[in-house]
């Protein structure tokens, strides 16, 4: 069974976060160890309030755990530059062999969930570390600068952010628009892909999905796949999520 490294912020709902990454770990199989990063107290209107792990309890969670043991590493909230500091001289420390950062930059309420500085710090010490990132548009448009609402768009942002030294970067595309949601993928010294699928009419507001598939993703690597075929799979798994939640919410409106 392999064991999986999960970083990140808790939910109170239970609709994303490490929350979301243990369901979809548990149901792939995957041995689970955690580091909070921080405490959220959200629900699915909104966030009410965001509390940073203090770095000395951050750092000693990582001290905590032996990382020889873990097949691959899954990053998601990281509220403050304190915290990435740490974090990247631990992983660099420890050189994992696989690294899947999806970025968390403002709850599905549209509250920030990372300063400024903590952005910064991520494209300067933990991109070179990553094996692939996984933003969807926005996150990407504001990693790279460059502007989002096309799928050409996101090419161009999937290939900008390999200039972080990301080994790989998936641009996800369901905050586009279109009957298509449509993740590209850039990988170095590799040809451009997009991963496609329609979408799923009237679960727009469920949340996790990112984390979800980012989990996945590092699930799929430590099973040996290769990242393209990872991809593949962890949308697969998402993919049949959100029938889930779809049929859950028809059966809900019959009651």
């Amino acid at each position: 069974m392999n064991r999986i490294l999960v970083i990140g912020g808790t939910d109170n709902s239970s609709g994303a976060g490490l929350f979301a990454d243990f369901e979809a770990l548990s149901k792939l199989g995957a041995d689970i160890r955690f580091a909070v990063s921080a405490v959220t107290a959200q629900n699915e209107e909104r966030l009410f309030h965001s509390e940073t792990i203090p770095v000395a309890n951050f750092t000693a969670q990582l001290d905590s755990i032996d990382l020889s043991s873990v097949s691959s590493v899954k990053i998601g909230m990281l509220p403050s530059s304190e915290l990435v500091k740490p974090l990247a001289s631990f992983l660099a420390a420890n050189s994992p062999k696989y690294i899947v950062f999806d970025p968390v930059f403002r709850s599905s309420s549209d509250y920030p969930l990372i300063s400024d500085s903590g952005i910064e710090a991520v494209v300067d010490l933990l991109l070179p570390l990553t094996t692939v990132i996984t933003p969807n548009s926005m996150e990407a448009s504001r990693l790279t600068g460059l502007n989002y609402g096309s799928i050409e768009q996101s090419e161009s942002m999937a290939v900008k952010l390999l200039e972080t030294g990301t080994s790989a970067a998936l641009v996800k595309g369901g905050h586009l628009d279109g009957p298509l949601s449509v993740d590209v993928l850039a990988q170095k010294n590799d040809s451009l892909l997009r991963f496609s699928e329609e979408r799923i009419q009237g679960v727009a507001k469920a949340r996790g999905t990112g984390c979800r598939l980012a989990s996945s993703i590092a699930f799929y690597l430590a099973e040996g796949y290769p990242l393209d075929v990872s991809v593949k799979y962890a949308k697969g798994f998402v993919w049949k999520y959100l029938n889930e939640c779809m049929r859950s919410l028809q059966q809900r409106s019959k009651v």
